[in-house]
């Protein structure tokens, strides 16, 4: 029976782990939502106003704890055999061991438990001013209401400056709304669209909750680099000898204000001579108004940089302090200058960077005559500067790729699709007279998703794995640790030089999501069948829906191969700096000298919830 407690055997480059995953260790959500929702319309002539209200409230039950039971990594199966944990190849960063435990010794108290609403009133005027015009125009204002604070950490607010009991208790967003549709006295029809306003979506209420979870005073976290010692029961776990307890703690600016992004659109329409086909252009763009960015408070003091210029936290970037498998402690450990009565202290603010613009051309046959169809094009660019693709802080502020983690830098979202086509083409087939035989065939071909190149492990020492921006070196002038053999040299070298955003900036360091996973292309099939019904004029319908039909037919079709979340692609271990001022690559790994077998970085197949391969799905409805 595995146990309840967290473990991992991991060396980087192969590993096992087993036990209960260290964010079930006590994890329990209960919601109890409130809605309403009233909405009236005044028709007053050329004038119809919509007037109204929604209304939000959920009551949160939150507990989410992270390693109550322990968490360990071990480097291999004889460290796992003699019990010595140890950070090489952890991904907890710098931490072989973990446990967090509540203060009380009650697990439920440390639960987030507060109430958040949310009040929206609106009203919009749309005015016909004539037969080829539409105006329409309004306000929506959303006011957040938060009675509840965190629990006061007195310490955090003298370490770091910041109120950890702030919440959006009182935000109030006014967004205003203008629209148009303007029809052409044309032989087809023709019509010109847009808009502009400003839009506040539903942000993830656990970014909120965060704050009720992580006080710092609730639990307590003891990371320990490396030790001897193991507990697989989860009522008695290890707790090291002399090691100083930390607080993980989230909090929340003073002026935090929810996402909102302003939006502006324009669409032309129109219908061409040929079987009613209606061609279309759109351009939408969207920019940031509030964003979210994450800072890390407690890196500690920098104590250099590296050769590139990015900021350090290592206590020493000395090759010595540097091994196969990550720093050699206690010598040189990450985050050196950090406040050691603290664990990680994330700071959720806004952010004004960022925006989307997306680019449309599409054909479109309106279904008619038993037959439709559609073709399109879509143009995308993205940037962001914090994706936001957790529900936890800390993963937000660690699952992009930076330079300096703290800045607030920009780049290449990981949600841009740069080129996209799609298309569709249904037939409608009556085998059976009055109960017709529909097909339905859909195409979606797009540009793979960004990935960003970064060092194995941690290169500046804030304590995270994977996520700094690989310095590309110069192939001519170049350092390795003496474990990287010269064959290994030899194929990373060659991996380089075929890469092109590798190989054109050699010498630099590379930026974020420059890269592209593979491209994918899917298809997927529908095909219905209009069947009699019991009663009068109902009628059933069974269907068949075949989802990447193109894997059903070769196994090689409809792949999704692209670099896994977080989307960084690891390309060498950061080993220090040399004498002369040189990053040291680590590149062992790049072959087996025992069998000649070379290993390079690639995109692997995306295939865990069956993404890469064909599905059915049949299915019945009865319409009344």
């Amino acid at each position: 029976r595995a146990p309840a407690v967290r473990v991992g055997v991991n060396n980087n480059t192969t590993g096992v782990f087993f036990g209960t995953e260290r964010s079930r260790h006590a994890n329990q959500l209960a919601v109890d939502t409130l809605t309403a929702y009233f909405a009236g319309d005044l028709f007053l002539g050329d004038h119809s106003v919509r007037f109204g209200f929604d209304y939000e409230a959920n009551d949160v039950f939150n507990l989410f704890l992270q390693d109550v039971f322990g968490s360990y990594n071990f480097a291999s199966i004889d460290a796992f055999a003699a019990r010595q944990f140890s950070a090489a190849g952890s991904p907890f960063g710098g931490v072989g061991y973990r446990l967090q435990s509540p203060i009380n010794g009650d697990v439920n108290s440390a639960a987030a438990q507060f109430e958040v609403a949310t009040l929206g009133l609106f009203l919009q005027d749309t005015w016909t001013v004539n037969s080829n015009l539409t105006l329409s125009y309004g306000v929506r204002v959303d006011k957040l209401t938060a009675d509840d604070e965190p629990a006061f950490n007195a310490g955090a607010l003298t370490a770091f400056g910041f109120d950890n009991t702030v919440t959006a208790d009182g935000e109030t967003t006014v967004q205003p709304r203008v629209g148009f549709n303007y029809t052409f006295d044309t032989e087809r029809a023709t019509q010109l669209r847009g808009g502009f306003g400003l839009f506040q979506g539903s942000g993830p209420l656990v970014w909120l909750s965060n704050t009720y979870s992580n006080p710092g005073v609730l639990t307590r976290v003891l990371p320990v680099s490396s030790g001897t010692g193991f507990s697989a029961d989860p009522d008695n776990p290890l707790r090291p000898a002399g090691t100083p307890p930390a607080s993980l703690v989230d909090i929340l600016a003073p002026d935090f204000s929810q996402p909102t992004v302003w939006k502006v659109n324009l669409a032309f329409e129109h219908e061409l001579p040929w079987y009613g086909v209606i061609a279309s252009a759109e351009y939408l763009r969207t920019i940031v108004r509030k964003g979210i960015r994450y800072e890390a408070l407690n890196l500690g003091a920098p104590r250099g940089a590296l050769p590139d210029g990015r900021l350090s936290y290592w206590t020493s970037l000395n090759t010595a302090g540097f091994g196969p498998s990550g720093p050699i402690g206690p010598g040189n450990v990450n985050r050196a200058g950090r406040n050691i009565a603290f664990d990680n202290v994330l700071l959720l603010s806004n952010t004004d960077q960022g925006a989307a613009t997306n680019f449309t051309l599409a054909l479109e046959k309106p279904f008619s005559d038993d037959w439709g169809a559609r073709a399109a094009y879509t143009y995308g660019r993205s940037t962001d500067v914090n994706p936001g693709t957790s529900s936890v802080a800390f993963s937000n502020f660690t699952n992009r790729a930076v330079f300096n983690p703290n800045e607030e830098e920009v780049g290449t979202s990981i949600y841009e699709t740069r080129d996209r086509f799609q298309g569709s083409l249904t037939k409608r087939f009556r085998f059976f007279q009055d109960f017709p035989t529909t097909f339905g065939l859909f195409y979606d071909g797009r540009e793979g998703r960004p990935f960003s190149f970064t060092f194995v492990g941690d290169a500046n020492g804030d304590g995270i794995n994977g996520n700094d921006l690989f310095a590309v070196p110069d192939l001519s002038s170049i350092a390795y640790t003496g474990n990287s053999s010269a064959n290994d040299r030899a194929a990373f070298e060659r991996f380089v030089r075929e890469v092109p955003n590798l190989n054109d900036n050699q010498g630099q360091t590379a930026d974020r999501n420059t890269e592209n996973s593979p491209n994918v292309n899917q298809f997927d099939l529908r095909i219905s069948q209009d069947l009699p019904g019991f009663f009068g004029d109902n009628k059933a319908v069974v269907f068949v829906d075949i989802q990447n039909i193109g894997n059903l037919i070769d196994k090689d079709w409809g792949q999704i191969d692209e670099v896994g979340f977080p989307y960084n692609q690891q390309i060498a271990r950061f080993a220090g700096v040399n004498a002369a001022g040189q990053v040291v690559y680590d590149v062992a790994n790049y072959v087996n000298e025992s069998t000649g077998a070379e290993t390079f970085p690639r995109p692997g197949r995306r295939d865990g919830v069956a993404e890469s391969r064909w599905a059915v799905q049949v299915g019945f409805r009865y319409e009344f």
